[in-house]
C-alpha cells in the first residue's frame, strides 16, 4: 500500500496574543495550546469548535500569516524556518485560502479581471492573453461567464464573490486550501452550491481542504477527518465515519445538541449546558472544560487530560474515555 504524502502538518504548536483590559494594561493569553495536526494529499480536515476555540489562529499559522511562539510547521515535508527563499516563494503558491469575508477578501477598486490577473501573471509564465484564457477556464470551472471580467465585487452577490475568490485561489494550482468559514456569510441555498462545487474541484484538482467551520453538519458532508477544539486545545479527533459509533469527549457531545436529527425517530435528548464558555484570559485550571461537563470527576480540576487513542481509532482528551 502507497503511503500518501502529507501536505501540511503542523507539529506542537503555541500561539499567544496580548490584549488591552485596562486603560493602558496588557494581558497575555494562550490561543493555541500544544496542538499537532497533518492534512494528507486529498484529505478534507475539519476544525469544528465554538467561537473564540483557535481555529482561525490555526489556519494563520498553517499559511504563515503568522509565527508561533513554539512548534514546527512543515509544508509537503519541508520545515518553513529553514526552506529557501526560491523554494518558499513555489511552495507558497500551494497552500492558499479561501477566506470567509468574500467582500473584504476582494479590492473593490479592481474589475474582477485585474483581480485575477494578479495572481495568474505572478505564479505562471505566461502572456496576458495565455493568462486571460485561463481565468476564462478557471471561471467556467466555478460556475461563472467570461462577461463577469469586467464587473467590480459590489456588482456581485455573495455566492457570486465566492466564486469569484474560489477561481483565485485555483489559478495558483494548489495542493492545499484552506477554507475559513466559506459558507457562513450565504444564505442555505448557496451555501449547498459552493459546498457541492468544493466537493467537485476537490475530485477534479486532487485538493486537500483544511475547513474551518463552528457548523457540525457542514463538517460532516464534507470532511474526511474531524477535530474538535476548545479553547485553544485539541479534545477530539475522528474519521467522519466514526461518527457517533463510540462515546464522543463530553464537548462534542454538547456540539451534536445543536444539530439533532430532524429524519431520526428518536427524540432529540438536551441536556442543560452548565455555565458559559470561559475566556482565555482567565483560563480554569486542569481540564479546562471541566465547568461545563456533566462528567467532571475531581481529577478533572487539577491535571490537564491529553489526548490518548481509542479502541475505535479515534483520539479524545477526557480522563472518563
Amino acid at each position: 500500500m502507497l503511503e500518501v504524502p502529507i501536505i501540511a502538518q503542523l507539529e506542537r504548536v503555541y500561539k499567544k496574543y496580548s490584549v488591552k483590559t485596562k486603560w493602558y494594561k496588557r494581558e497575555s493569553f494562550w490561543a493555541l495550546l500544544d496542538v499537532s495536526i497533518q492534512i494528507a494529499k486529498g484529505e478534507v480536515v475539519a476544525l469544528l469548535g465554538e467561537s473564540g476555540c483557535g481555529k482561525s489562529t490555526l489556519g494563520r499559522l498553517l499559511l504563515n500569516l503568522e509565527n508561533p511562539e513554539k512548534g514546527e510547521i512543515y509544508w509537503f515535508g519541508k520545515n518553513i524556518k529553514t526552506l529557501e527563499r526560491k523554494t518558499y516563494k513555489f511552495l507558497r503558491s500551494k497552500i492558499q485560502a479561501l477566506f470567509q469575508d468574500n467582500y473584504a477578501s476582494l479590492n473593490p477598486r479592481l474589475q474582477i479581471k485585474e483581480i485575477l490577473l494578479e495572481p495568474t501573471l505572478l505564479n505562471n509564465r505566461l502572456t496576458k492573453k495565455e493568462a486571460l484564457d485561463r481565468i476564462v477556464f478557471v471561471l467556467h470551472q466555478v460556475g461563472l461567464k467570461e462577461e463577469y471580467l469586467n464587473f467590480y465585487p459590489h456588482q456581485l452577490s455573495g455566492g457570486q464573490r465566492q466564486r469569484v475568490a474560489l477561481a483565485r485561489v485555483l489559478l495558483t494550482r494548489p495542493s492545499l486550501i484552506v477554507l475559513d468559514e466559506p459558507t457562513s456569510a450565504l444564505d442555505m441555498t448557496l451555501q449547498s452550491q459552493i459546498l457541492t462545487l468544493l466537493r467537485e474541484l476537490k475530485e477534479k484538482y486532487e485538493l486537500s481542504y483544511l475547513l474551518i467551520t463552528h457548523s457540525l453538519p457542514v463538517a460532516l458532508e464534507m470532511a474526511d477527518t474531524i477535530v474538535v477544539m476548545y479553547l485553544g486545545r485539541i479534545v477530539e479527533i475522528f474519521k467522519r465515519e466514526l461518527f457517533k459509533k463510540f462515546p464522543h469527549h463530553p464537548y462534542t457531545e454538547l456540539l451534536l445538541q445543536a444539530f439533532p436529527d430532524p429524519f431520526s425517530e428518536i427524540p432529540p435528548h438536551f441536556e442543560k449546558v452548565r455555565g458559559e464558555p470561559a475566556s482565555p484570559l482567565n483560563r480554569p485550571s486542569g481540564c479546562e472544560f471541566h465547568p461545563r461537563c456533566a462528567e467532571a470527576v475531581d481529577i478533572c480540576q487539577r491535571e490537564t487530560p491529553r489526548l490518548r487513542a481509542q479502541t475505535t481509532g479515534a483520539w479524545v482528551a477526557c480522563f472518563k474515555r
